[in-house]
Parts: structure tokens; C-alpha cells; sequence
């Protein structure tokens, strides 16, 4: 498929309604290209959402459900994958949380940063690192 902005929009605005009952503010979609193993991002404070369109239909969808989450808990800072991210991410269909992270809906923290973070490129020690400092806060 050719994404397009508009088609990105409609994603979203679909997305939206279908699990989060049309809750979500309205975000304007943008295509970006990003770096290597990097496929989305979402800025609540400019309420838009930036999605790399070079990979597969279904990583598109994957990745601006990701993105949603985002948009959707209260979080901001650099802390945005922890428990509001999760809460999300847990009243999506099974088969998001399986194709994305792994098979069981159920996963700690831990599993969830080195599943998440493995996917972009990083050593378990600096998602170990990344988890110490967390839990000193």
C-alpha cells in the first residue's frame, strides 16, 4: 500500500474510535523518515504523531497503534513506556501484544524493555542500566 498522510489520518481517527471509543484528541499524522530501527514517534505537547511509512502494511499498523498508546495515557517525559504506557497497551486485541512484544498478554517491565528494546538495537546491559536507573527514582 502507498501510505499517504491522509491515509495515515484516517488510521488514526479509525483507531480512535474503534478502542478508544473517540477519546484520544485529535493528532495530526506526519510521515517521517526516521534513522535505522526507529519507526514512530509521538508528541503530545504538539499533539502529532510521525510514522516512518518504509515498512511493511502491517508494521504501519503496528506501529501507529504503538503511537496511540502513547497519545492516550497521561504520561510525558522520558519515562513514557512504563505503567500508563502498559494500561494502554493492555486493552488492545491479544494479537497487538503477541505480534508485537510476545505471545502472552501478561509480561513484566523487565520483559516488556528487553523485548521492546531488542527490537531497537540495544544491549541487554543498557536496557539492565536503563532499568536501574528507573527504579532509583
Amino acid at each position: 500500500m502507498k501510505w499517504t498522510e491522509a491515509l495515515l489520518q484516517r488510521l488514526f481517527r479509525y483507531y480512535n474510535t474503534r478502542y478508544w471509543q473517540g477519546k484520544l484528541p485529535e493528532y495530526r499524522v506526519l510521515i517521517k523518515r526516521f534513522p535505522a530501527k526507529k519507526y514512530g514517534d509521538c508528541s503530545k505537547q504538539r499533539r502529532v504523531i510521525r510514522i516512518d511509512v518504509r515498512q511493511s502494511d502491517r508494521d504501519v499498523r503496528e506501529t501507529m497503534l504503538h503511537e496511540c498508546c502513547h497519545a492516550a495515557h497521561p504520561w510525558i517525559g522520558k519515562d513514557h513506556h512504563g505503567g500508563p504506557f502498559f494500561r494502554e497497551v493492555y486493552k488492545l486485541p491479544e494479537w497487538f501484544i503477541a505480534r508485537t512484544w510476545r505471545t502472552e498478554v501478561q509480561m513484566t517491565e523487565r520483559e516488556y524493555f528487553m523485548a521492546h528494546w531488542r527490537r531497537y538495537g540495544r544491549s541487554q546491559a543498557k536496557v539492565a542500566e536503563m532499568l536501574a536507573k528507573r527504579r532509583k527514582k
